[in-house]
């Protein structure tokens, strides 16, 4: 039986992207291949939990909430076929936040799937229903703008849980020049929600 690294099992609201203000579990796995400089998550401590025990925690946190939201870390690096069968078979959604640095390792239709890239090199192949691109003032986004998605935002870097002005400017300003971008905000951070 398959154990998995977890960093956090909590309930909370979905803060960013398309399923802003829903209810949801977060799992956070433990573990990542890049470093980014403006990234706000401890993943690097974890427990080793089997399939049951995950689901157990999310009773737990929530008997009602069916929505988890599978994030890390880099999720990619543990998620596959039996954690996705066992979620859907009792019954939970999965909404998914990956770098795309990983390539997927099952091959189940998952609800939602959320690309943020921080790198160019992009190995996730699979469908992408949100591209979330992290945007800091000046930086270049032409590398990810041609990813075939169904809804495209942008996401100004934050200063730790404050909007930073010059990113959240020049997010806008990229964002008026081509409608099919749109905005999104870290509103879990800004309304002081975990």
């Amino acid at each position: 039986m398959n154990k998995y690294k977890i960093n956090e099992i909590y309930y909370t609201i979905q803060g960013e992207g398309r399923y802003v203000g829903m209810s949801v579990i977060i799992i956070r796995l433990a573990g990542c291949n890049l470093s980014c400089e403006y990234c706000d998550t401890e993943f690097d401590s974890f427990s080793e939990m089997t399939l049951e025990q995950i689901a157990a925690a999310c009773k737990e946190e929530s008997h009602n909430c069916a929505n988890l939201l599978i994030t890390g870390g880099e999720p990619l690096l543990q998620i596959d076929d039996e954690f996705v069968d066992y979620f859907h078979s009792i019954g939970y959604g999965m909404l998914l936040e990956t770098s795309g640095t990983v390539k997927e390792k099952y091959d189940r239709e998952l609800e939602w799937v959320t690309v943020s890239p921080k790198s160019p090199q992009l190995k996730y192949s699979g469908r992408v229903d949100e591209l979330r691109i992290p945007v800091k003032a000046g930086s270049s986004i032409e590398k990810f703008i041609n990813i075939d998605a169904t809804i495209y935002y942008l996401s100004p870097i934050f200063d730790g849980d404050n909007i930073n002005q010059n990113n959240l400017a020049y997010a806008l300003s990229l964002i008026k020049n081509d409608p099919k971008l749109n905005l999104s905000l870290q509103t879990h951070k800004l309304i002081g929600v975990r």
